[in-house]
């Protein structure tokens, strides 16, 4: 979940990632393996956002909740 100034601006869930997280990974493995690499050990690999960006706009707060990992905000 995404606020911004305390109201609701996304709500997500893994899903809004190509239906599943792991279905973008797989997809970027193709792709690479028709360039004839791939992923190596300890790659960071973004598997996609579950939400858009959001501005932050001055004298605002922005808060991201991940359920069982945390949080995080931001303001100017």
């Amino acid at each position: 979940m995404v606020l911004r100034g305390g109201d609701t601006e996304y709500t997500g869930d893994g899903s809004a990632v190509m239906g599943h997280p792991a279905e973008s990974v797989a997809c970027l493995v193709r792709i690479l393996a028709d360039f004839g690499t791939g992923i190596a050990a300890g790659d960071l690999v973004l598997a996609g956002s579950w939400s858009g960006a959001v501005d932050l706009l001055p004298d605002q707060e922005v808060h991201a909740a991940f359920g069982a990992l945390g949080s995080v905000s931001l303001s100017t």
